[in-house]
């Protein structure tokens, strides 16, 4: 295979647009689920009530953090992104709750039907204001998640060394 061009065997369908993706399949009988958003950049929720969108019509379920019974947590560095905001939200797209219902719009409108109380925090709205000494802390260590050092050494010494001595 080195050396050689491989064609991929979905590049046809995906260039003439009759590739099907999982948004484009449809079955008979298949639920719906919406997710509610936070809206808002920094806040902590005070309390959640999803009396209504249980209620409403062809919704089947709502769930929030409460229906997580163990780690409600997942990242790339370390395990510090809720599944489903329980205390605080960190940004706009944090998700609060699900709706499960029979169709898409009956779960569109029951997300509408939850009402989450929040208290607005200070937010930081610009990403060079994140390690600013007196920035708002939006992870439990602080705004910095990770830092690697990469080290940099004399690369002129490097380029005019003899290469009997330089590394392979």
């Amino acid at each position: 295979m080195i050396g050689q061009s491989i064609q991929k065997w979905d590049a046809l369908d995906k260039a003439r647009g009759a590739f099907l993706y999982p948004s484009d399949l449809h079955r008979d009988h298949c639920v719906h689920l919406k997710v509610l958003r936070a809206g808002r950049a920094h806040a902590r929720i005070l309390s959640i009530d999803t009396a209504a969108a249980q209620n409403a019509p062809g919704v089947l379920r709502v769930l929030t953090h409460a229906d997580i019974p163990s780690l409600n947590s997942f990242g790339l560095i370390t395990a510090d992104q809720p599944v489903l905001c329980h205390d605080r939200v960190r940004f706009s797209g944090d998700a609060v709750a699900l709706v499960v219902a029979e169709s898409e719009q009956e779960a569109r409108e029951a997300c509408q039907l939850i009402h989450v109380d929040y208290e607005d925090l200070p937010a930081i709205l610009k990403a060079r204001e994140t390690l600013a000494p007196d920035a708002p802390r939006i992870g439990q260590n602080g705004n910095l998640c990770h830092q690697v050092d990469l080290g940099f050494g004399d690369v002129e010494r490097r380029l005019w060394q003899s290469p009997s001595t330089s590394c392979a």
